[in-house]
């Protein structure tokens, strides 16, 4: 069988070739991306939703240790400083 007037022979090393560096070109992009997924998975681990309900917040959160502390410390008071 001939491909263009060239023998398959000819063409079947070639295309084994084109293969094998293709297969090495992706293989080694493979790790890179592995990296940067993981990262962004990482980013997406540590993102505080600040809009969720349960998601009380900085003032809130020192007013409730405030209250929580006063309290239990009768005769003492908790002043927010903002």
């Amino acid at each position: 069988m001939f491909i263009c007037g060239i023998g398959l022979s000819a063409v079947l090393p070639a295309q084994a070739h084109l293969i094998s560096e293709v297969e090495e070109f992706v293989n080694s992009g493979a790790a890179p991306a592995e990296r940067m997924i993981r990262d962004v998975i990482d980013c997406e681990h540590s993102y505080i939703n600040t809009d969720h309900p349960s998601f009380i917040g900085g003032s809130r959160a020192i007013a409730q240790v405030c209250g929580q502390l006063s309290s239990s410390m009768t005769g003492h008071t908790c002043v927010l400083l903002v």
